[in-house]
């Protein structure tokens, strides 16, 4: 008599290696003689899928016997993955970033096979700040493995400004101009929407003769 079905589990090269199943046979003689028991496959032989072992009793005589049994691997190892590193990316001129497709950039591995990947967050989201993405790995039979990593936007766009033209002014009677502040005279523009205006020379400086003023935009990222 067999023992019942063997359900065991695939190691990481998606095999199983069969065991001695001879001393879990029960056998009988009617001469009560010395039974031999033999096992085919027999144990070492590596399997990869589910397989029949035969267990056969020999009695002292020749007289033989035997029965079967099914060994079914299971795959219950989880694939591996491994994540991109932190995205560094640029904010649009909307001051926003659309997220890619970022499955093809992850590298999965599976005892069994390939594993599929997913990812958390949809393609095309729009996102403003720092956002952490989970890709999965799922195998043919379920078992999955994750890994994470941010998408990091930063605005890499200078802004836009475009001055006054140049100023025809009159002197005082001190045959001197004081500097008014032209930052009001600005065009300036940023994608983000932040900007600081620097004038150099600054208002109120005094100056007698023909000066060039430069206005500086500065974003809050520093563009």
């Amino acid at each position: 008599t067999c023992a019942p079905d063997e359900f065991v589990v695939f190691d990481a090269n998606c095999q199983f290696e069969i065991s001695d199943y001879s001393g879990f046979a029960t056998a009988s003689d009617n001469c009560a003689n010395t039974i031999t028991i033999t096992q085919s496959p027999a144990a070492g032989v590596f399997v990869s899928g589910p397989s029949a072992v035969t267990l056969t009793a020999e009695d002292e005589n020749g007289n033989t016997a035997s029965c079967d049994f099914m060994i079914i691997p299971d795959d219950q190892t989880a694939p591996t993955i491994t994540c991109p590193v932190d995205q560094q990316v640029s904010l649009n001129s909307s001051c926003a970033y659309l997220l890619l497709d970022y499955t093809s950039m992850a590298t999965a591995a599976d005892n069994c096979g390939t594993a599929t990947v997913t990812q958390d967050v949809l393609v095309g989201t729009v996102v403003t700040a720092a956002t952490t993405i989970m890709l999965t790995a799922t195998d043919d039979n379920g078992n999955t493995e994750a890994c994470s990593f941010d998408v990091i936007p930063e605005d890499n766009t200078p802004p836009t400004v475009t001055c006054p033209g140049d100023q025809l002014v009159e002197f005082d009677q001190n045959c001197q101009f004081e500097l008014p502040d032209y930052k009001q005279q600005l065009v300036a523009n940023d994608n983000c929407l932040n900007v600081s205006i620097v004038q150099d020379p600054d208002e109120g400086t005094i100056i007698t003769t023909q000066t060039t003023v430069t206005m500086t935009v500065t974003d809050g990222n520093g563009n």
